[in-house]
């Protein structure tokens, strides 16, 4: 049997007292007393842990994407550091050369960002049925991703267009 009651007062005390009530009329039922907060709780438990689970999964992607990003960028740029010492050894700026391998990189990285954005709003589309509260539209989360992919790509091509630059274009030349 289930009992429902509704108290303004302390829910504790109020279930003390109907726990005493239901021992005395019969001692061998055993009494459960649990507020509707705590029946939410329950209830809820499970695709609150699940929803966590995904958010997890999720982030640990977008920092293996960062990562691969970062990894990809950081391997181009290396590999043009004769092409790199080559410009500086006829005259180019190192900041020449660092603003050239930016814009380079980010080009690449805005259609790279271009095309996995259009893949995500199509996949939002096809997964809408399992979206709960949320929008497979939803323009924060879009913005959130955009940017720390696009972070990590202008990081991954700043620090090997820095070290190219600040190389002696007669010992890279020498080296390769």
């Amino acid at each position: 049997m289930t009992f429902l009651a509704r108290t303004s007062g302390d829910e504790h005390a109020v279930a003390r007292a109907l726990r005493g009530l239901l021992q005395d009329a019969d001692p061998s039922v055993p009494v459960r007393i649990e507020t509707v907060a705590e029946m939410f709780g329950l209830a809820l438990a499970y695709p609150r842990f699940r929803t966590q689970l995904i958010g997890v999964f999720g982030g640990m992607g977008l920092v293996l994407s960062a990562v691969g990003i970062f990894s990809l960028l950081g391997y181009l740029v290396s590999q043009r550091t004769r092409e790199l010492a080559v410009r500086r050894a006829v005259g180019a700026t190192p900041s020449h050369v660092v603003s050239l391998v930016l814009g380079q990189g980010v080009r690449l990285a805005t259609a790279g960002l271009l095309l996995g954005v259009t893949g995500a709003l199509v996949g939002g589309q096809l997964l809408k049925g399992f979206l709960y509260e949320t929008s497979p539209w939803d323009p924060v989360t879009y913005l959130g991703v955009v940017g720390v992919l696009g972070f990590a790509a202008v990081l991954a091509m700043l620090f090997p267009a820095l070290r190219a630059a600040r190389v002696d274009p007669l010992i890279a030349l020498r080296h390769e």
